[in-house]
């Protein structure tokens, strides 16, 4: 139990997400790169291009409309007590991204 939270249950899980652009891509990785920022201005944008690039090449992904991009997740459940229940949440894309902001 850490910060009175118990957690009850831990999954790992692959999960597969598929751009439809490389745009698309690239804007998602200038936000999720924990380094892009020591990148300087002038080279982001050729970097991103490198990088994407790259990527398809070494994915064997020749279709520039379904980009696919596999990651690890944590996937974390528990509770804390003293928590007010507020209502259930049924409605599983509302749960997914709940998850994703955890």
């Amino acid at each position: 139990m850490h910060a009175g939270i118990e957690v009850f249950s831990l999954n790992e899980k692959e999960m597969t997400y598929e751009f439809n652009s490389i745009d698309a891509l690239k804007d998602f990785l200038s936000a999720s790169m924990a380094n892009i920022k020591q990148i300087p201005i002038l080279f982001k944008e050729e970097f991103l291009e490198d990088f994407c690039i790259e990527f398809l090449k070494q994915s064997n992904c020749n279709n520039n409309h379904k980009i696919p991009l596999s990651f690890w997740c944590l996937e974390v459940f528990g509770s804390k007590k003293g928590l007010q229940k507020t209502k259930e949440i049924k409605d599983e894309a509302m749960l997914g991204v709940m998850r994703a902001k955890l």
